[in-house]
């Protein structure tokens, strides 16, 4: 018992600096070696929900739910980059998911303490926390070659709906939406927009050539139609499209 703990001191001290200086798959290889408890993929954890982010990776993702009190486990939607906190962790049979254990197409679940050992992997901002509205200060790791990697550097996290440096930018529409610019992925009831560039799973006219000035730019809401305020068509098979939760200015 004290081998580890003292495993845990020296991992702390001397391992966050140096892993600083690799990418984030390769923190990601250490990290799965390590993993104590399985993800749940195609599953989403719901009713649970502390906050909703953007970000650019599962790691990043993992970082938030290990800074956030409360965070017991996270919900990740690999291919848009929407990470969700939860407060509580999945127990066969006792917590209910939004369908059926496996059945929640592009989301994966993961417990808080998937990975071993994961305080010696972040590296949290020092001093006071220069993030706004509910972003969260971390590191992020920087891309590079050889051995010419640059160091961590201090990132703000913003949930969605906000942006900037320090979040300090909220996304918000004028109108009824149609300048609207911001990158807000999700519908007003938490489901994962669609693809503008995409007919799956809803075939639909509002194409980004066909809808040129409209900004129909990855699956971020937006106003092409004129329509009550920006909107998006869901990944749910069974509901084709919904208004996005994005306040006026």
């Amino acid at each position: 018992m004290m081998a580890l703990v003292l495993y845990v001191f020296l991992a702390s001290v001397f391992l966050r600096p140096s892993l600083c200086y690799l990418t984030e798959k390769e923190i990601l290889q250490r990290l799965e070696t390590n993993m104590t408890s399985p993800s749940v993929y195609n599953t989403r954890l719901t009713q649970h929900l502390i906050a909703r982010y953007q970000v650019d990776h599962r790691l990043q993702c993992s970082q938030l739910c290990y800074l956030t009190r409360d965070c017991q486990s996270y919900n990740y939607y690999e291919d848009e980059g929407v990470c969700e906190l939860n407060d509580l962790i999945y127990i066969q049979g006792l917590v209910r998911f939004s369908f059926t254990t496996g059945q929640d197409p592009g989301w994966d679940y993961y417990d808080r303490h998937s990975f071993y050992m994961i305080r010696a992997w972040w590296y949290e901002c020092p001093g006071y926390n220069p993030c706004q509205n509910g972003g969260v200060c971390t590191r992020k790791v920087l891309g590079g070659s050889g051995g010419e990697r640059p160091p961590c550097a201090p990132l703000c996290v913003c949930p969605v709906g906000y942006s900037g440096p320090h979040c300090s930018i909220q996304d918000c529409q004028v109108g009824r939406g149609a300048s609207f610019r911001g990158k807000v992925p999700v519908t007003n009831t938490g489901r994962i927009c669609q693809r503008w560039d995409s007919q799956m799973p809803h075939g639909h006219g509002k194409t980004p050539s066909g809808y040129s000035s409209s900004g129909l730019e990855r699956n971020y809401c937006r106003n092409p139609d004129g329509g009550n305020g920006v909107w998006c068509y869901t990944m749910d098979p069974d509901r084709r499209w919904e208004l996005c939760d994005v306040p006026q200015c």
